[in-house]
């Protein structure tokens, strides 16, 4: 079941979203086109018949034509993907099929719209059932799991700063402001699916002081983590929200007159007790950057 996305909104320069999940906690997003003339950012949020939640954040490439179908393309092909599934979806090998079936849907909009054949998107999928979650991500746009303390978890960008950092050369807090930090190594829409992923390497159990945020560059390029832990630590949720979207447009609007699109999805997991489970001690062994394979 669909619970909505943000390319249902009749003005799609900016939407926000608020529910209560009885069996997870509270979701909350806001999209916003920033500084541009358009949005070319996309969410959505779906259940599957197992009762598990796919939570969705696509990131349109602006230096390709499409952006804004791609990113919307995206998120359909993973929620048409969700309504099939019949079993558990926290597996390494639904997350990559989900993947599959987004950069299936960018294909298909390619093909109908030769035009737009170089459109690319990033994609952060969340998948979350019985208390147990994985995820996956292309590109830039990030996920962040927050307990008490602060980040337990954060993706690591597919990006020319990312590799940067990785070999030495800059320091992690140096990709915000870095000239090259939108030059992406991977994004879906490639015609050969060589496009590459990075799952979770093993199975997350929740409990209620977990907190999840995903979100494009366009927000975590002016917000740091410390301030995202300080508002996230709030038991207002949509204080959080107003109190994060502040600290971006504080920064953007000084430093940018066309600072870019924005989203961020935060999902509290305040309903949810913790509890054993048989997955609790479970690693995957295949590889963590391991591609999908041609269909």
């Amino acid at each position: 079941m669909l619970i909505r996305s943000r390319h249902e909104e009749t003005a799609d320069q900016r939407a926000e979203y608020n529910d209560t999940l009885s069996n997870l906690g509270s979701l909350s997003v806001i999209t916003d086109r920033g500084g541009r003339s358009e949005n070319q950012d996309a969410w959505g949020v779906c259940t599957t018949a197992s009762g598990g939640y796919f939570f969705i954040v696509a990131d349109g490439l602006g230096g390709h034509k499409g952006g804004r179908i791609a990113a919307q393309a995206a998120i359909e092909g993973v929620q048409q993907y969700a309504q099939g599934i019949e079993g558990s979806i926290i597996s390494e090998s639904v997350i990559r099929d989900a993947f599959q079936h987004a950069q299936n849907s960018i294909r298909q909009q390619q093909q109908e719209l030769p035009d737009l054949d170089s459109m690319r998107s990033t994609l952060v999928i969340l998948a979350i059932e019985d208390g147990h979650a994985m995820w996956g991500h292309i590109g830039d746009v990030r996920l962040y799991l927050f307990n008490q303390q602060g980040v337990e978890f954060q993706t690591k960008d597919q990006s020319v700063p990312q590799l940067m950092v990785d070999t030495g050369e800059i320091q992690l807090e140096e990709i915000r402001n870095h000239p090259d930090r939108s030059r992406l190594l991977q994004a879906l829409g490639r015609p050969d699916d060589s496009y590459k992923i990075r799952v979770s390497d093993e199975i997350k159990q929740l409990n209620s002081e977990c907190s999840f945020l995903l979100c494009t560059d366009g927000f975590w390029e002016w917000v740091v983590e410390s301030q995202m832990h300080e508002a996230i630590d709030s038991d207002n949720v949509l204080g959080t929200m107003n109190t994060l979207e502040h600290f971006l447009r504080e920064k953007a609007e000084k430093h940018e007159e066309d600072f870019d699109n924005y989203t961020f999805l935060l999902l509290k997991c305040s309903n949810l007790d913790a509890q054993g489970s048989k997955w609790s001690a479970t690693r995957l062994v295949s590889s963590f950057f391991k591609p999908k394979a041609k269909r």
